[in-house]
Protein backbone atom coordinates (compact mmCIF):
# COMPACT_ATOMS: atom_id res chain seq x y z
CA UNK A 1 0.00 0.00 0.00
CA UNK A 2 1.53 3.32 -1.14
CA UNK A 3 2.01 6.17 1.36
CA UNK A 4 0.02 9.36 1.19
CA UNK A 5 1.82 12.60 0.08
CA UNK A 6 1.43 14.06 3.58
CA UNK A 7 3.15 11.02 5.13
CA UNK A 8 6.01 11.26 2.65
CA UNK A 9 6.37 14.96 3.45
CA UNK A 10 6.52 14.36 7.21
CA UNK A 11 9.14 11.64 6.75
CA UNK A 12 11.20 14.02 4.59
CA UNK A 13 11.11 16.72 7.30
CA UNK A 14 12.20 14.22 9.98
CA UNK A 15 15.03 12.99 7.75
CA UNK A 16 16.25 16.56 7.26
CA UNK A 17 16.11 17.18 11.03
CA UNK A 18 18.13 14.00 11.68
CA UNK A 19 20.78 15.32 9.30
CA UNK A 20 20.68 18.76 11.05
CA UNK A 21 19.43 20.49 7.92
CA UNK A 22 17.13 22.73 9.94
CA UNK A 23 16.53 25.43 7.35
CA UNK A 24 15.47 22.91 4.68
CA UNK A 25 13.33 21.05 7.24
CA UNK A 26 11.45 24.21 8.20
CA UNK A 27 10.94 25.20 4.53
CA UNK A 28 9.54 21.72 3.80
CA UNK A 29 7.21 22.03 6.81
CA UNK A 30 5.90 25.39 5.59
CA UNK A 31 5.26 23.88 2.15
CA UNK A 32 3.25 21.03 3.72
CA UNK A 33 1.30 23.44 5.94
CA UNK A 34 0.18 25.44 2.89
CA UNK A 35 -1.07 22.25 1.25
CA UNK A 36 -2.63 20.72 4.39
CA UNK A 37 -3.43 23.55 6.83
CA UNK A 38 -5.83 21.42 8.89
CA UNK A 39 -3.62 18.33 9.18
CA UNK A 40 -3.16 17.60 12.94
CA UNK A 41 0.10 15.72 12.50
CA UNK A 42 1.77 18.92 11.28
CA UNK A 43 1.19 20.56 14.67
CA UNK A 44 3.29 17.95 16.44
CA UNK A 45 5.85 18.13 13.63
CA UNK A 46 6.27 21.87 14.21
CA UNK A 47 6.94 21.25 17.93
CA UNK A 48 9.48 18.61 17.00
CA UNK A 49 11.29 21.07 14.71
CA UNK A 50 11.52 23.68 17.48
CA UNK A 51 12.80 21.09 19.97
CA UNK A 52 15.56 20.20 17.52
CA UNK A 53 16.36 23.89 16.93
CA UNK A 54 16.47 24.67 20.65
CA UNK A 55 18.79 21.74 21.29
CA UNK A 56 21.01 22.71 18.36
CA UNK A 57 21.14 26.37 19.48
CA UNK A 58 22.09 25.32 23.02
CA UNK A 59 24.97 23.31 21.64
CA UNK A 60 26.07 26.17 19.34
CA UNK A 61 25.83 28.76 22.13
CA UNK A 62 27.76 26.50 24.49
CA UNK A 63 30.48 26.11 21.86
CA UNK A 64 30.48 29.87 21.14
CA UNK A 65 30.90 30.68 24.84
CA UNK A 66 33.95 28.40 25.03
CA UNK A 67 35.39 30.06 21.90
CA UNK A 68 34.82 33.56 23.30
CA UNK A 69 36.50 32.70 26.61
CA UNK A 70 39.59 31.56 24.69
CA UNK A 71 39.54 34.70 22.52
CA UNK A 72 39.23 36.91 25.60
CA UNK A 73 42.31 35.26 27.07
CA UNK A 74 44.15 36.32 23.90
CA UNK A 75 42.61 39.84 24.25
CA UNK A 76 40.86 39.46 20.88
CA UNK A 77 37.79 41.27 22.15
CA UNK A 78 36.58 42.57 18.77
CA UNK A 79 36.21 38.99 17.46
CA UNK A 80 34.55 37.96 20.71
CA UNK A 81 31.95 40.73 20.52
CA UNK A 82 31.13 39.89 16.91
CA UNK A 83 30.48 36.22 17.79
CA UNK A 84 28.39 37.18 20.82
CA UNK A 85 26.40 39.70 18.78
CA UNK A 86 25.41 36.99 16.28
CA UNK A 87 24.26 34.60 19.01
CA UNK A 88 22.42 37.34 20.88
CA UNK A 89 20.08 37.57 17.87
CA UNK A 90 19.26 33.87 18.29
CA UNK A 91 18.92 33.86 22.08
CA UNK A 92 18.48 37.41 23.51
CA UNK A 93 17.34 36.07 26.89
CA UNK A 94 20.20 33.61 27.41
CA UNK A 95 21.53 34.60 30.85
CA UNK A 96 25.05 33.19 30.52
CA UNK A 97 25.41 34.73 27.05
CA UNK A 98 24.28 38.17 28.25
CA UNK A 99 26.67 38.10 31.21
CA UNK A 100 29.54 37.22 28.90
CA UNK A 101 28.59 40.08 26.54
CA UNK A 102 28.74 42.59 29.43
CA UNK A 103 32.04 41.20 30.68
CA UNK A 104 33.62 41.20 27.20
CA UNK A 105 32.45 44.77 26.53
CA UNK A 106 34.10 45.95 29.76
CA UNK A 107 37.30 44.12 28.87
CA UNK A 108 37.21 45.68 25.39
CA UNK A 109 36.74 49.19 26.83
CA UNK A 110 39.59 48.73 29.33
CA UNK A 111 41.90 47.42 26.62
CA UNK A 112 41.00 50.28 24.29
CA UNK A 113 41.66 52.79 27.07
CA UNK A 114 45.03 51.15 27.80
CA UNK A 115 46.02 51.23 24.11
CA UNK A 116 44.99 54.88 23.88
CA UNK A 117 47.12 55.82 26.88
CA UNK A 118 50.16 53.96 25.50
CA UNK A 119 49.68 55.48 22.05
CA UNK A 120 49.15 59.02 23.31
CA UNK A 121 52.25 58.77 25.47
CA UNK A 122 54.34 57.63 22.49
CA UNK A 123 53.15 60.36 20.08
CA UNK A 124 52.47 63.28 22.44
CA UNK A 125 55.96 64.69 21.80
CA UNK A 126 54.87 65.34 18.18
CA UNK A 127 52.25 67.81 19.44
CA UNK A 128 54.16 69.87 21.99
CA UNK A 129 53.22 73.61 22.08
CA UNK A 130 50.90 73.31 19.07
CA UNK A 131 49.05 76.46 20.19
CA UNK A 132 52.03 78.47 18.92
CA UNK A 133 51.58 77.08 15.41
CA UNK A 134 49.50 78.84 12.78
CA UNK A 135 46.42 77.02 11.48
CA UNK A 136 48.27 76.15 8.26
CA UNK A 137 51.26 74.73 10.15
CA UNK A 138 49.03 72.71 12.46
CA UNK A 139 47.03 71.37 9.51
CA UNK A 140 50.24 70.16 7.80
CA UNK A 141 51.20 68.40 11.04
CA UNK A 142 47.82 66.64 11.13
CA UNK A 143 48.05 65.56 7.47
CA UNK A 144 51.51 64.06 8.01
CA UNK A 145 50.32 62.31 11.17
CA UNK A 146 47.38 60.75 9.30
CA UNK A 147 49.66 59.57 6.51
CA UNK A 148 51.86 57.90 9.09
CA UNK A 149 49.10 56.05 10.97
CA UNK A 150 46.47 55.60 8.24
CA UNK A 151 43.12 54.23 9.41
CA UNK A 152 44.31 53.28 12.91
CA UNK A 153 41.24 53.89 15.11
CA UNK A 154 43.23 54.79 18.20
CA UNK A 155 45.30 57.27 16.17
CA UNK A 156 42.20 58.84 14.62
CA UNK A 157 40.56 59.17 18.04
CA UNK A 158 43.69 60.84 19.40
CA UNK A 159 43.95 63.25 16.48
CA UNK A 160 40.37 64.42 17.03
CA UNK A 161 41.25 65.12 20.65
CA UNK A 162 44.37 67.08 19.61
CA UNK A 163 42.39 69.10 17.05
CA UNK A 164 39.79 70.09 19.65
CA UNK A 165 42.49 71.12 22.12
CA UNK A 166 44.23 73.25 19.48
CA UNK A 167 41.00 75.00 18.48
CA UNK A 168 40.10 75.79 22.11
CA UNK A 169 43.59 77.17 22.79
CA UNK A 170 43.50 79.37 19.66
CA UNK A 171 40.08 80.70 20.62
CA UNK A 172 41.38 81.46 24.11
CA UNK A 173 44.40 83.24 22.60
CA UNK A 174 42.22 85.50 20.44
CA UNK A 175 39.51 86.06 23.06
CA UNK A 176 40.13 89.82 23.05
CA UNK A 177 39.61 90.00 19.27
CA UNK A 178 36.44 87.92 19.51
CA UNK A 179 34.91 90.48 21.88
CA UNK A 180 35.32 93.30 19.33
CA UNK A 181 33.36 94.28 16.22
CA UNK A 182 36.27 93.55 13.90
CA UNK A 183 34.11 91.07 12.03
CA UNK A 184 36.40 90.64 9.02
CA UNK A 185 39.36 89.59 11.19
CA UNK A 186 37.13 87.32 13.29
CA UNK A 187 35.80 85.66 10.13
CA UNK A 188 39.36 85.03 8.91
CA UNK A 189 40.25 83.40 12.24
CA UNK A 190 37.16 81.17 12.28
CA UNK A 191 37.60 80.13 8.64
CA UNK A 192 41.17 79.07 9.34
CA UNK A 193 40.01 76.99 12.33
CA UNK A 194 37.16 75.44 10.32
CA UNK A 195 39.75 74.01 7.92
CA UNK A 196 40.90 71.91 10.88
CA UNK A 197 37.38 70.95 12.02
CA UNK A 198 34.23 72.42 10.48
CA UNK A 199 31.99 70.63 12.99
CA UNK A 200 33.68 71.91 16.16
CA UNK A 201 30.98 72.90 18.68
CA UNK A 202 32.89 75.94 19.98
CA UNK A 203 33.35 77.38 16.47
CA UNK A 204 29.63 76.92 15.73
CA UNK A 205 28.71 78.69 19.01
CA UNK A 206 31.00 81.64 18.24
CA UNK A 207 29.64 81.97 14.70
CA UNK A 208 26.10 82.19 16.06
CA UNK A 209 27.18 84.79 18.62
CA UNK A 210 29.00 86.89 15.98
CA UNK A 211 26.02 86.72 13.62
CA UNK A 212 23.74 88.03 16.38
CA UNK A 213 26.21 90.76 17.31
CA UNK A 214 26.47 91.93 13.68
CA UNK A 215 22.69 92.06 13.43
CA UNK A 216 22.37 94.02 16.69
CA UNK A 217 25.02 96.48 15.49
CA UNK A 218 23.23 96.95 12.17
CA UNK A 219 19.96 97.65 14.03
CA UNK A 220 21.75 100.12 16.31
CA UNK A 221 23.39 101.90 13.37
CA UNK A 222 20.04 102.09 11.59
CA UNK A 223 18.40 103.57 14.69
CA UNK A 224 21.18 106.16 14.98
CA UNK A 225 20.89 107.01 11.27
CA UNK A 226 17.13 107.42 11.60
CA UNK A 227 17.52 109.65 14.66
CA UNK A 228 20.07 111.87 12.86
CA UNK A 229 17.86 112.03 9.78
CA UNK A 230 14.83 113.07 11.85
CA UNK A 231 16.81 115.88 13.49
CA UNK A 232 18.10 117.02 10.08
CA UNK A 233 14.58 117.15 8.61
CA UNK A 234 13.28 119.11 11.60
CA UNK A 235 16.12 121.63 11.10
CA UNK A 236 15.34 121.96 7.36
CA UNK A 237 11.67 122.64 8.15
CA UNK A 238 12.68 125.37 10.64
CA UNK A 239 14.88 126.91 7.93
CA UNK A 240 11.91 126.67 5.52
CA UNK A 241 13.89 124.47 3.14
CA UNK A 242 10.78 122.44 2.40
CA UNK A 243 11.94 120.75 -0.78
CA UNK A 244 15.07 119.36 0.89
CA UNK A 245 13.00 118.36 3.93
CA UNK A 246 10.52 116.56 1.64
CA UNK A 247 13.29 114.62 -0.19
CA UNK A 248 14.99 113.71 3.11
CA UNK A 249 11.74 112.53 4.74
CA UNK A 250 10.94 110.41 1.67
CA UNK A 251 14.37 108.70 1.98
CA UNK A 252 13.80 108.24 5.73
CA UNK A 253 10.53 106.41 5.05
CA UNK A 254 12.36 104.15 2.59
CA UNK A 255 14.70 103.19 5.46
CA UNK A 256 11.87 102.62 7.95
CA UNK A 257 8.35 102.81 6.49
CA UNK A 258 6.71 101.98 9.85
CA UNK A 259 8.36 104.89 11.68
CA UNK A 260 5.50 107.11 12.95
CA UNK A 261 7.73 110.17 13.36
CA UNK A 262 9.08 109.74 9.82
CA UNK A 263 5.51 109.54 8.47
CA UNK A 264 4.58 112.76 10.29
CA UNK A 265 7.68 114.59 8.99
CA UNK A 266 6.96 113.38 5.44
CA UNK A 267 3.35 114.66 5.53
CA UNK A 268 4.40 117.95 7.17
CA UNK A 269 7.16 118.66 4.61
CA UNK A 270 4.86 117.64 1.72
CA UNK A 271 2.11 120.03 2.84
CA UNK A 272 4.63 122.83 3.38
CA UNK A 273 6.08 122.27 -0.10
CA UNK A 274 2.61 122.21 -1.69
CA UNK A 275 1.66 125.44 0.13
CA UNK A 276 4.92 127.05 -0.97
CA UNK A 277 4.27 126.02 -4.57
CA UNK A 278 0.75 127.44 -4.46
CA UNK A 279 2.00 130.74 -2.98
CA UNK A 280 4.72 131.00 -5.62
CA UNK A 281 2.17 130.40 -8.40
CA UNK A 282 -0.16 133.09 -6.99
CA UNK A 283 2.73 135.52 -6.70
CA UNK A 284 3.70 134.91 -10.32
CA UNK A 285 0.15 135.69 -11.40
CA UNK A 286 0.14 138.92 -9.31
CA UNK A 287 3.48 139.94 -10.82
CA UNK A 288 2.21 139.31 -14.34
CA UNK A 289 -1.17 141.07 -13.77
CA UNK A 290 -0.20 144.55 -15.18
CA UNK A 291 1.15 142.97 -18.32
CA UNK A 292 -1.94 140.78 -18.67
CA UNK A 293 -4.22 143.82 -18.34
CA UNK A 294 -2.29 145.63 -21.07
CA UNK A 295 -2.48 142.59 -23.38
CA UNK A 296 -6.24 142.28 -22.76
CA UNK A 297 -6.73 145.96 -23.60
CA UNK A 298 -4.78 145.66 -26.85
CA UNK A 299 -5.89 142.16 -27.89
CA UNK A 300 -9.22 141.24 -26.16
CA UNK A 301 -9.97 138.60 -28.86
CA UNK A 302 -7.10 136.42 -27.52
CA UNK A 303 -8.77 136.04 -24.09
CA UNK A 304 -11.64 133.79 -23.10
CA UNK A 305 -14.20 135.48 -20.81
CA UNK A 306 -15.65 133.06 -18.21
Amino acid sequence: MSKKPIQLGVEKVKSLLANKKFKEAFEEYEHLFKLYPFERSLSSLKKEIFIFLEKENKEKISQAIKEVILLNEKKEYTKSLQILKNFYKIAPNHKKLNNLIKKTQLLFNDELKRKKEIFEKSVSKEFIATENLSSEEFLRLIINFKKKYGTNKVANSYIEKVKSEYIYKRIEKYQELLQTNKFELIEQLLNSLKKISDSNVKIIEIEKEIKKRKYDLQVLNLKESIYEAEKNIETLLKLKKFKKAYIASKELLRMDNKNKNAQDLYLKSKLKLQKLSNNETIQLIINDLPELKENFKNNPQKFLII
